[in-house]
């Protein structure tokens, strides 16, 4: 097994909440007894104990920093961009302290890298199966100014998402309002670099207009088609089609507000199954391709275990997608490249041969 998540806010949850993902979920949940963290972000999903077991090889692990107009209580936000140049740094510092401790953690930066990985996950020697992180910077408002993208190529980043709400360079899914001078500005710095974009959290106009001026690798990293879930926060048909004509990839979210499902919480969540997650990849299937969809869970990204179709405790259940999508007839060539391969070819495919 060799699955892929493409989206999980690990470093802001650390810095936020204390929560530290070595520890398995079990560990952290007894922690968080008596606390409000559970209360704030939901129960937590995610650890790497958990993510070993379950087969996930690669993570595409975020630097995402909130802005404080939407700050909700016992959040951590900034309030300027200097505050959230700090914060994406302090996030990149935890990353570098859990690969230092650790090694079987790894940063992915280049093919050379992930090839490492796949080869020491290969070894039947290793004490633990190896993970690898591609670094994911989820709103692009730490960059100081669009020159500095390459300081973050230089720290290791190698996905940008522009937006998460309404920034100095673009509108969101959120807010509304198109891309911006600066905005374009920075999706000129991030192709000279070979940045690939990530177009989640932006606006219709947004990723539209960023779709006609980036020729770099683009991809939609945790979200769902529009055209099976209103709103939004999901992507449109001209989006989705910009984005798979290119090569790239949807990452589906297994959380039941990413399924249409968004009062099945809590007591109720049982009310979504695994069956849910399969239609949904199925549906997508059929409307993007084979190719083109993966897994993108951003579970612990601002909700916990309440918000999980009923048959998912932790990320540790996270096969029980590929054993719902099998019971209904996929194929295991198409089951293996969603939950891991599709992802994995693309990113083999844009990153540099060495770092």
């Amino acid at each position: 097994m060799f699955y892929v998540d493409a989206h999980q806010d690990l470093a802001y949850s650390a810095l936020a909440f204390g929560r530290d993902y070595r520890r398995s979920v079990h560990e952290t949940r007894t922690r968080e007894v008596n606390t409000s963290v559970a209360d704030v972000t939901g129960t937590c999903t995610l650890g790497f104990p958990e993510m070993r077991r379950s087969g996930i090889g690669l993570i595409f692990a975020t630097l995402f920093t909130l802005p404080v107009e939407h700050q909700k209580k016992g959040e951590l936000a900034y309030h300027s961009v200097d505050g959230a140049h700090a914060q994406a740094l302090a996030q990149l510092d935890i990353y570098n302290r859990w690969v230092d401790a650790d090694e079987h953690l790894h940063f992915v930066t280049s093919k050379s890298d992930l090839a490492r990985v796949i080869e020491l996950r290969g070894d039947p020697k290793r004490e633990r199966r190896d993970i690898g992180l591609v670094l994911l910077m989820e709103n692009a408002e730490p960059i100081l100014e669009p020159d500095e993208a390459d300081e973050w190529w230089n720290r290791g980043v190698r996905i940008i998402g522009p937006a998460w709400a309404r920034n100095r360079y673009t509108g969101s899914s959120r807010e509304g309002e198109s891309l911006k001078s600066l905005g374009e500005a920075l999706l000129d710095r991030m192709q000279r670099s070979g940045f690939v974009l990530d177009l989640t959290h932006m606006s219709d106009s947004a990723a539209s207009a960023s779709l006609a001026r980036y020729s770099g690798p683009i991809v939609v990293t945790h979200a769902n088609a529009r055209r099976f879930v209103g709103g939004t926060r999901m992507i449109s048909d001209e989006v989705l089609h910009g984005v798979v004509s290119g090569g790239g990839i949807l990452g589906l979210m297994p959380a039941n507000w990413a399924l249409g499902k968004p009062d099945s919480a809590g007591e109720r969540r049982g009310e979504v199954t695994a069956d849910s997650v399969a239609d949904a990849v199925l549906r997508l299937r059929r409307y993007l391709g084979s190719g083109a969809v993966g897994l993108g869970s951003d579970w612990d990204g601002g909700f916990g275990r309440e918000q999980l179709p009923g048959e998912f405790d932790s990320i540790g259940d996270i096969g029980v997608i590929a054993e719902a999508l099998l019971k209904r007839g996929a194929a295991d060539e198409f089951v293996e490249s969603f939950m891991g391969g599709n992802w994995l070819r693309f990113i083999e495919n844009v990153l540099p041969y060495s770092s």
